[in-house]
């Protein structure tokens, strides 16, 4: 590779050879770059990982948890993402860093409200447009405000709702598409009672039944699409810190019991998630539950109601 060039230097009678560092280091660095790319695009078409030359949607995917998803499968070979969210200036700085990091046209991000279906819409549009196809939807939006309840159903509830029903709609066979992965954050509150914050207690457990519904075989085998469910545990996010100013208003120092209790718990880093995220869409287990706590990724089965049954009576 020619990286020294040869310059002629006026009044000397023989050439002189410099070695020009800002002309090797620019052609290093387009070779090193023009490199990596091309190595991932081959190992794109050697690679068996679930998410190798796939495109995912993320709502909520500018910071925190969703950050991590979309990072963690750029690094095992995702060909490209779109990010949704009503944070756009951290959004625009994720598609950056990501493009940056992972290479040109890895990242889109797009402002998106997913309490108003016309943007919710308007986000798998834009993927679409931008890559032609999608393989991955990540509903991950949330909100922990019982404070604000009706907006937090908004979020949690209506806007899973009509991220899974778009996932079904934009890669479901039965509408010409060639089927997918749908996964759908819930929490470990959706597993347990969590008083200190009703409202999204219930949120989140309705998350867990309604994605357990819709991965039934019946939709399944007519959509060739899957329906999984992620749980985390507390982790490092905007999220837990605030959550104290957040509590059901009527009912004392509600804010405060729920902040002690998720200060009780064991935290864990958002990338715990994104490698949790990895272990399920390689298990490819239609239906599946797993929680993340601790830093710690397992699968968990919901009981069969007869079991659930007490004695009797008599």
């Amino acid at each position: 590779m020619a990286l020294i060039r040869t310059l002629t230097v006026k009044k000397l009678d023989s050439s002189r050879v410099f070695y020009d560092k800002f002309h090797f280091k620019k052609r290093f660095n387009h070779l090193t770059r023009t490199s990596t790319i091309w190595n991932r695009e081959m190992s794109c078409k050697r690679s068996k990982h679930p998410v190798n030359c796939k495109i995912a949607l993320i709502t909520g995917g500018s910071v925190g948890i969703g950050y991590e998803f979309a990072k963690s499968m750029l690094q095992c070979g995702l060909k490209g993402v779109v990010l949704g969210d009503v944070r756009e200036k951290d959004g625009k700085r994720a598609a950056e860093e990501f493009n940056e990091t992972f290479g040109e046209n890895k990242a889109f991000f797009l402002k998106c409200d997913v309490t108003k279906g016309e943007e919710l819409e308007n986000l798998f549009k834009y993927c679409i447009d931008k890559y032609k196809t999608i393989d991955i939807v990540i509903n991950n939006a949330g909100l922990l405000q019982d404070k604000y309840w009706s907006l937090e159903i908004d979020v949690n509830v209506k806007g899973v709702i009509h991220g899974t029903l778009l996932g079904f709609e934009y890669m479901g066979k039965h509408k010409k598409g060639k089927g997918g992965s749908i996964v759908n954050v819930a929490s470990i509150y959706g597993l347990q009672q969590a008083h200190g914050c009703p409202v999204y207690n219930g949120t989140k457990a309705f998350v867990i039944r309604f994605s357990d519904a819709m991965s039934n075989e019946y939709y399944e085998n007519l959509t060739g699409v899957k329906v999984f469910t992620i749980c985390p545990g507390v982790t490092d996010t905007n999220m837990i810190d605030e959550s104290a100013k957040y509590g059901l208003q009527g009912f004392g120092d509600v804010g405060k019991i729920l902040s002690d209790a998720l200060a009780n718990l064991p935290s864990q880093p958002a990338e715990a998630c994104g490698r949790c995220l990895l272990k399920m869409l390689c298990a490819d287990e239609n239906g599946s539950i797993w929680v993340i706590e601790e830093s710690e990724c397992y699968e968990v089965k919901l009981p069969d109601r007869h079991t659930l049954r007490g004695c009797d009576d008599d």
